[in-house]
């Protein structure tokens, strides 16, 4: 394994870890209240950090990167899309911090058998070449700011509802 694969893994198992411990006291009938002026709730954070999962193992394994702008549910859930306080547009919690789990496993086993020139080359989609240069920029920053941003917003929308934030 490459040392920048052990630097992101590393992160990527802490925010593994943070995430567990957010989800722990989540209550069902609350993973998609609104509250303060934050839309983005633990049901819509999980349902898009799930959406990249596939993206990321693709990009990890240099191959063609399975876009999540076309994902099945990704004008639902996807980059631009609205939170909905309606339950039925996602899945129960359990299944969807069941995905989460399977996801980021899937990730890290993707990553520590990454080759070095993953890191270097152009990333398998069109439109993520640009934005991220490299594989490297796109593994980094999907892994580290993408995932920890979204971990934030849980956390803060739990403050605002009051829900105890854990860990």
């Amino acid at each position: 394994m490459t040392p920048f694969a052990e630097s992101l893994l590393f992160v990527w198992r802490k925010n593994g870890k943070r995430a567990q411990d957010l989800f722990a006291n989540i209550p069902d009938a609350r993973m998609t209240e609104q509250s303060g002026g934050l839309t983005n709730h633990a049901a819509w954070c999980l349902s898009h950090l799930n959406l990249y999962h596939a993206a990321i193992v693709n990009l990890a394994r240099g191959e063609a990167v399975a876009d999540p702008a076309k994902a099945p549910d990704a004008e639902k859930y996807g980059n631009g899309s609205k939170p909905v306080t309606d339950p039925k547009v996602y899945l129960p919690r359990a299944e969807l911090i069941a995905r989460f789990t399977e996801g980021h496993a899937q990730v890290e086993a993707a990553l520590a058998d990454a080759a070095c020139d993953v890191f270097k080359s152009e990333p398998n989609l069109e439109r993520w070449k640009s934005f991220f240069g490299t594989g490297g920029a796109g593994l980094a920053y999907l892994m580290l700011y993408h995932e920890t941003h979204h971990l934030a917003e849980i956390a803060n929308w739990k403050k605002a509802l009051g829900i105890p934030v854990v860990g």
